[in-house]
C-alpha cells in the first residue's frame, strides 16, 4: 500500500498561508564557526526591503546526513534579507557549512522543541482520532503469527538468518512478513511454544512464497522432542501450506517450525494460522484492546491464495457465508476471545474484521498507510483547536478555523469510509 512519511504529512499540513509555509533548502555558504548562523542566497535572500521579523521565532531543522547536527531544531533569533542569513539560539552542534540541507517552519517547530509541541506531535494527535478497517488473524496460539510484530524477538533461530521484510511483492497481507534466509540446510525459525489437548485437532496453515529452494511448514513436538508433520512448496508466487494435527496423549507442547530444506533455501512467511478446531475459541489480534473495535468475522478460503494478493478486503475474496452465530466470551486473559457456536471452517483463515486507529509515528521518517489528506486536515484542525484558548481575537480566529478544518476532517472521513462513518464519527472531537 502506498505510504507517507512523518516529513511529507507536516509539509502537506502546512503549506498553507494560515500557518506560513515552509521552506526546504540548502546552504549556499558556510555560517561560522561559532555554528549560529545559515546562509541561503537562494531561498532567504530578498532584493527588496522587507519586515525583518518575517522569520524571526521559525524553527530551523538540519537534515543532512552525518553532519553534526543532523535532526537538531533551533529558533531564528534574527533575519537579514540582504545576506540571506538566519541566526539561531542556542547554537547547532557543528558549523553550518555550505550544501547542507535544512527545513524552515513557522508554524510551530517540526519535533517538540523546549516548551513548544511539534507538527509532528499534531500529525500523531490526528493519526490517534482516525479509525480505520482492517482484518486481523484470528490465531489464539501462537505470537507474532501475523507477523506485524517489530522484529524477530518471538522467533528462535538455526542456521537461518530471520528478518522482517516490507518490500511488496514479499508481503502476503499486512505490513511486513517473516524472511528465513537459511545458512545450512534445514535451518528455520521456530515460533513460541504452544500447550496442546490430547483429543483436540489442531488447524496449521500459513502463506509462503519462496524466493530459493524449498520452504516447509512443521509441528515440532516439544515434549518428546522430535519432528511430527510436515508440508513443502517451492513456487515462486505465495501458496498456501496447510493441514491439521491431533496430539497424542504424550505431546503436551509443541512449536511451529518454518524451514527451509536446502542450504540456499530463502522464503518469506506469512499469516501463520494455527487455530484450535475443537476449542471453538480465537483470540483477537494483538491490536484489539476494545470490544467496539469487533465488527464480525470472515473465512477466506485456502483457494484465495490464487487470487489478487495483498491487503484485501472480503469482498475480494468472496469468503465463505457468515459463520454461523459467535460470541465474545468473557473468560479470556485479554477484554475478550471469540467463541464460534460452529466448528471453524478446516480449508480456510478466519479474520476478525474489525476497527483500529493508526499506529503513530517515531521519527520524521517513520511512514504511514493513513489517507495523507486526511491526516493532514486532522492535524491542523488539532493546531488550530489547541490555539483557540488564547484570549482575544486571535483565539477567535484560531476556534474558526478550527472548525473550519474539523468539518473539512469529517467530510474525508466520511468519503474514505462510508460504512462505518457512523460508527468512527464520534472519534473526531467537538
Amino acid at each position: 500500500m502506498p505510504t507517507t512519511s512523518g516529513t511529507t504529512l507536516i509539509q502537506r499540513m502546512v503549506d498553507l498561508p494560515e500557518f506560513g509555509g515552509y521552506i526546504s533548502g540548502t546552504t549556499t555558504a558556510a555560517g561560522g564557526a561559532a555554528a549560529v548562523m545559515l546562509t541561503d542566497t537562494t531561498n532567504l535572500q530578498w532584493a527588496i526591503a522587507l519586515d525583518q521579523d518575517r522569520f524571526r521565532f521559525s524553527f530551523v531543522l538540519i537534515t543532512t546526513l552525518l553532519h553534526a547536527a543532523v535532526d537538531q531544531v533551533r529558533q531564528v533569533q534574527q533575519w537579514t534579507p540582504s545576506t540571506g542569513e538566519l541566526t539561531v539560539a542556542p547554537a547547532f552542534a557543528g558549523e553550518i557549512g555550505n550544501s547542507v540541507t535544512y527545513e524552515l517552519y513557522k508554524a510551530a517547530p517540526p519535533t517538540r522543541y523546549r516548551e513548544f509541541k511539534g507538527l509532528l506531535n499534531y500529525i500523531n494527535d490526528a493519526l490517534e482520532e482516525c479509525w480505520h478497517e482492517e482484518l486481523g488473524l484470528l490465531s489464539s496460539l501462537i505470537t507474532d503469527a501475523d507477523m506485524e510484530t517489530t522484529g524477530v524477538t518471538n522467533w528462535t533461530a538455526s542456521t537461518a538468518t530471520l528478518s522482517k521484510a516490507t518490500t511488496e511483492a514479499n508481503v502476503w497481507r499486512g505490513a511486513q512478513s517473516l524472511r528465513v534466509l537459511n545458512t545450512a540446510a534445514a535451518g528455520y525459525a521456530q515460533s513460541t511454544t504452544l500447550n496442546v489437548v490430547e483429543g483436540h485437532t489442531y488447524l496449521v496453515a500459513a502463506y509462503v512464497r519462496v524466493a530459493s529452494g524449498t520452504a516447509r511448514l512443521r509441528v515440532r513436538d516439544i515434549t518428546g522432542g522430535a519432528n511430527v508433520d510436515s508440508v513443502t512448496s517451492d513456487e515462486r508466487d505465495w501458496r498456501i501450506l496447510a493441514y491439521t494435527w491431533a496430539p497424542l496423549a504424550n505431546q503436551l507442547q509443541a512449536a511451529i517450525r518454518l524451514e527451509g530444506d536446502e542450504s540456499t533455501a530463502d522464503a518469506y512467511w506469512d499469516d501463520l494460522y494455527v487455530v484450535d478446531i475443537t476449542s471453538r475459541r480465537l483470540e483477537p489480534p494483538a491490536w484489539v484492546s476494545e470490544r467496539n473495535q469487533f465488527r464480525g468475522i470472515v473465512a477466506v478460503p485456502f483457494g484465495a491464495a490464487s487470487a489478487a494478493r495483498g491487503n484485501f478486503t472480503a469482498v475480494q475474496y468472496t469468503p465463505k457465508p457468515v459463520l454461523g452465530s459467535f460470541s465474545l466470551d468473557q473468560r479470556s486473559l485479554r477484554d475478550f476471545a471469540v467463541h464460534l457456536d460452529q466448528p471453524p471452517y478446516q480449508e480456510a483463515f478466519h479474520y476478525m474484521v474489525g476497527v483500529r486507529r493508526y499506529e503513530t509515528l517515531a521519527t520524521l521518517a517513520s511512514t504511514t498507510t493513513a489517507d495523507r489528506d486526511l491526516i493532514a486536515t486532522m492535524a491542523r484542525y488539532l493546531y488550530w483547536k489547541d490555539r483557540g484558548g488564547i484570549p482575544g481575537f486571535e483565539g477567535e480566529t484560531a476556534m474558526k478555523r478550527a472548525r473550519f478544518w474539523g468539518f473539512a476532517a469529517r467530510n474525508l472521513q466520511r468519503a474514505l469510509a462510508p460504512r462505518n462513518y457512523a460508527e468512527w464519527k464520534d472519534a473526531f472531537s467537538e
